[in-house]
Order: C-alpha cells, then sequence, then structure tokens
C-alpha cells in the first residue's frame, strides 16, 4: 500500500524478538521477587500522563469503546486506562513473556479478566477474529508508545505490514495515537500519512531548548482511519 520512504533506519537488536523475551523474563522474574516492581513507564510518566489526557478527554463519555494497545509490553498505559473505568480493552505483544508479566500485574491488581491480552505479531496479518472483542468488532481507538520505533528497528520488519495491521484493525474514522522517540513529526507523517489515514493533531510534550532551537524528545501524534 505505500512505496518505499526514504528516511534512513538503523537496525539494533532492540528491534529483535530475542531482546524483548529477555528483558520481560527479567522482569517478570523481578515482579514476583518484589510485587511492587511492575516495568517502567516506556518515555516516562509525564509522557504517559499527556496520552491519558487526550484519551480521557477526547473519550469521557464513551468509556467502552474498544481500545487496543500495540506491544503492550508491561501494558502500564491500558492499566491506567482500566483503573479510570475504560471498560473495553486489549493488549497484544510479540513476546510472551510481556504477556505472561501483565497477567501477573492484574492478578496482583485484581484486575484479572479486565483486559484482553493476546500474543500477535505487527510483521504478520492481523488475525482479527483473534483479537477483536467478543461482539465482533474492530477498535475504535489504536494505541503505540515505542512499538514502532522497536519494529523498524528490526532488519525483518517491513513497516507496510504495520500499516496494513493497523488498517485492518481498525474501524472506519477511528483514531490511531502513536508516540516516538525515534522519528519526528513529518517522518511518522510520510510513513502513514495516505489516502486511508490523516494526521488529525499532536499531543504536545515538554519542550526544551539546546542552541537557541525548541524541541522535545519524544513526538506524539494522533492519526485518524477513513475507510470510506
Amino acid at each position: 500500500i505505500l512505496k518505499e520512504k526514504e528516511i534512513e533506519v538503523l537496525k539494533s537488536k532492540l528491534g529483535e524478538k530475542n531482546y524483548w523475551d529477555e528483558f520481560y523474563k527479567k522482569e517478570l522474574t523481578q515482579f514476583k521477587n518484589n510485587n511492587s516492581l511492575g516495568g517502567e513507564v516506556w518515555f516516562g510518566e509525564q509522557v504517559q500522563e499527556k496520552i491519558l489526557e487526550y484519551i480521557s478527554s477526547q473519550y469521557n463519555t464513551n468509556k467502552e469503546i474498544n481500545i487496543i494497545d500495540l506491544g503492550c509490553g508491561n501494558c502500564e498505559l491500558i492499566i491506567s486506562l482500566c483503573e479510570k473505568n475504560f471498560s473495553n480493552l486489549t493488549g497484544i505483544d510479540y513476546s510472551e513473556d510481556s504477556i505472561d508479566l501483565v497477567k501477573e500485574k492484574l492478578k496482583l491488581r485484581e484486575l484479572t479478566g479486565k483486559i484482553n491480552l493476546y500474543h500477535a505479531d505487527l510483521n504478520k496479518p492481523a488475525d482479527t477474529d483473534l483479537i477483536t472483542n467478543r461482539e465482533g468488532k474492530l477498535f475504535s481507538l489504536i494505541h503505540d508508545k515505542g512499538t514502532f520505533d522497536a519494529f523498524m528497528l528490526s532488519k525483518d520488519n517491513d513497516y507496510n505490514n504495520y500499516v496494513q495491521y493497523i488498517l485492518d484493525i481498525g474501524e472506519n474514522q477511528s483514531e490511531f495515537i502513536i508516540t516516538s522517540c525515534n522519528f519526528t513529526r513529518e517522518e511518522l507523517r510520510v510513513f502513514f500519512c495516505n489516502e486511508k489515514i490523516e494526521a488529525v493533531t499532536e499531543i504536545e510534550h515538554k519542550k526544551f531548548m539546546f542552541g537557541g532551537q525548541t524541541g522535545q524528545t519524544v513526538t506524539t501524534l494522533v492519526f485518524r482511519i477513513n475507510k470510506g
């Protein structure tokens, strides 16, 4: 669906599944030894809080919308949404150890059964029968915080597969929120804007000034899927 983009992307072990399996295996062991440890909040709590504020403000009167977190990791954002009474939540990750960690966290917080968890690979066709909710509906809100960054660090992944994945699981007029520390807003628009996906807004984060220039360490953009 998309032609090759002329954006240089360096490959890294952070894009390899083995790295994340080991990462979450260690986090699971630490969690079992000390239940107060549930893993770090990716990109920090301030970034996550900004995203939560946006979702709450946009969907405060519709907390039953179908939300999915791509590459949910330790699931901190989805758990926070659950605690804010959002009721139709799904997390997917290609690391089985990530899913095992989240199940243990949910058990401790007495949230077992509140979040749907699935093992899924974004580089492969979406199994919509598996990850859509019990009513068979697609998702109204798709969220990614750092997963696309890791996805693009693997030599085996094709971003066209990622884009097709979100098109397959998103309903018409659904929102796609993505946070990246590797790509600028302009680069993210190059990757995702096409005849079916349009940029809507940016969620602003804490800025810094260096050498007379103002910037921020992460970028969060909101896109809308238009299936026609």
